[in-house]
């Protein structure tokens, strides 16, 4: 992973993560996501996972919420409330076409926040 593309105004560092393949092959989006006053490295995550994180994150996104800082930092709550291997099984659960592993009527809100979360750990610097 990269130097940290991006600091929020609490603290989340995002990356950008070299793309992984998915399940058909094709190169999977992802970001490298931590807080940076704990000392731990980062997290690569892939996009649909930085939304089910977010979708568990504690609070449901509002549909106006696309700010990068309050989506960072309910991915890292989301993390932190499901843990890497839960996260992961959802998420492949969820390229597997079940809904379920949304709460609530989380399922856009986050996505779009997710896509957000990502566009801006690969901007150029």
């Amino acid at each position: 992973m990269t130097a940290p593309g991006f600091t929020t105004t609490s603290g989340v560092a995002l990356a950008p993560a070299p793309p992984e393949p998915g399940p058909d092959g094709t190169p999977v989006t992802r970001v490298g996501l931590w807080a940076v006053d704990t000392g731990r490295g980062p997290v690569a995550l892939a996009a649909d996972e930085v939304a089910l994180a977010i979708a568990h994150g504690g609070h449901e996104p509002s549909q106006y919420t696309l700010l990068v800082d309050e989506s960072a930092r309910q991915a890292l709550a989301g993390l932190a409330t499901l843990g890497r291997t839960q996260l992961r099984a959802l998420a492949a659960r969820h390229r597997h076409g079940d809904s379920d592993v949304w709460p609530g009527h989380s399922q856009r809100s986050a996505q779009r926040c997710a896509a957000k979360v990502c566009k801006t750990a690969h901007r150029d610097r």
